[in-house]
Order: structure tokens, then sequence, then C-alpha cells
């Protein structure tokens, strides 16, 4: 069984994986947050308690916007670090192309679209989930973003050899492969 390493793991619920890591990986919960009860506690720019080449794939969903650029670098060669030769990390972040057309359009506060938590604007999407921030909340802040050459740029620079990109509304998903795929 291939093993994934999921980064910013909410609650254990397969369901927050996407699709093609629900079955036939073993998951692996990494978080800075004792809380979340993962199975390892850490912080993603600097992974030494995760062995080099150890996992298949690794997934982080919408973690490096919370992170200031430099250390969004070093998060993403942390990744390459332990995923094995054949490997892929697997990340999604804010699509701030996109974003910025809203609020160029003077729409930066309209709901764009509804989480869990509430309504999300194009300034949440650059900031960070402002009613959470205002909560106490502040790892929540954004501090740095992408679009999606820039994030192609920053995988290839963490050593990836092949990015596959897609864009969903407000969404960059990125595929970066260890190797060319064969």
């Amino acid at each position: 069984m291939k093993t994934l390493l999921h980064i910013g793991c909410a609650p254990e619920d397969l369901r927050s994986l996407p699709e093609m890591f629900q079955r036939g990986w073993q998951e692996v919960r990494f978080d800075s947050n004792p809380q979340t009860e993962p199975d390892i506690v850490g912080n993603i720019t600097d992974m030494h308690v995760v062995a080099d080449q150890s996992f298949d794939a690794v997934y982080s969903a919408h973690n490096l916007e919370h992170l200031y650029p430099h250390e969004a670098a070093n998060a993403l060669a942390e990744f390459h670090r332990i995923i094995r030769p054949a490997g892929m990390a697997f990340v999604t972040v804010p699509d701030l192309q996109q974003v910025a057309k809203v609020i160029a359009d003077g729409r930066g506060e309209e709901t764009l679209y509804t989480a869990a938590e509430g309504p999300v604007s194009a300034m949440d999407l650059i900031y960070g989930p402002r009613a959470a921030i205002v909560r106490g909340q502040l790892h929540m802040a954004h501090n740095t973003g992408f679009t999606g050459s820039s994030l192609r740029r920053a995988l290839y620079r963490a050593g990836f050899q092949t990015v596959s990109m897609n864009t969903t509304p407000w969404t960059l998903w990125a595929v970066g492969y260890k190797q060319r795929p064969a």
C-alpha cells in the first residue's frame, strides 16, 4: 500500500482527501497542532521528524498561504525531500489571479462561496478568513499567495521535475512529481 503524508489534517475524515487518495493509500496525518490528534506533530518548514524519501505522496491543502514566502519555499523543499523518487506532492492554494480580477472589479467584499466556517470573499482569500482571525485564530492569516505561474515556479525551484496544474474557481491545484513520469 502506498503511503500519503496528509499535511495540516483536520479531524480524521477520508472525505477531506482527494478521491485519488481514498483507496489504496495509507494516510499518515501531520499537523503542528497536537489538538487535531495527528500521527506526527511538526512544522512543515522544518520536517526533520520525517525521514528522507519515506512517503509516496504529500497532500497539502491550503497550508502554504499561511507561511511567509521564504517559509513556503522551505516547505516545498521539505515535501520534495520526504517523498520517494517516484513520488508526488499534491498542493492546493487560493488562486490570486482569479481573486485579483474580482477585487479589480470592485467586488472584493462580495461572497464568492460559503464554506463550513461561513461566507468567503476575495478579501478573505487574500488575507485569510477574517472572521476566524477576529476570533483570535491568528494562525489563519495568509502571509503569501500564488498565481498559477508563481506556484509552478516555486515547485520547480524546490526540485520537482514535472508540474501539472489545474484551477477550479478560486483554487489552484498543483501536482509536483519528483521525477518525470514514465
